[in-house]
């Protein structure tokens, strides 16, 4: 089964993202910052993460350059899922190479969830 890392710092966004995604079998993990996110993603080898932008420590776009300049993370699958969003950093996003870029507020939970599968599915990892 698909391995997911939702990377949010609102603890009632985790809740709601953690049941969407567990109702759909995913082993998932959960990173409350950007720092614990990079360590979690070594230890947890996710197959997507789902990053919000604006967090405490380390922010969104952050994570994002550390994971796709190194080799090793570079494949990962990352779904940038943020009320954060500006030109400038969707457009930041979209140069490192995500998979896709979602506006929180603009997205139901049940889009989120068929998004997720659906990527998932096209990338045979389900």
């Amino acid at each position: 089964m698909a391995k997911i890392l939702v990377v949010e710092d609102d603890p009632t966004l985790q809740r709601l993202y953690m049941n969407i995604l567990k109702r759909e079998g995913y082993e998932l993990e959960l990173a409350g910052d950007g720092e614990i996110a990079l360590q979690k993603v070594a230890e947890f080898k996710p197959d997507l993460i789902l990053l919000d932008v604006i967090m405490p420590h380390v922010n969104g776009i952050e994570v994002l350059v550390q994971l796709k300049t190194d080799p090793q993370t570079q494949n990962i699958l990352i779904i940038v899922f943020t009320n954060g969003y500006t030109d400038k950093s969707a457009q930041s996003a979209k140069a490192l190479g995500i998979t896709e870029f979602l506006i929180k507020s603009n997205t139901e939970p049940d889009i989120l969830q068929a998004k997720v599968r659906s990527i998932l599915q096209e990338h045979g990892i389900v």
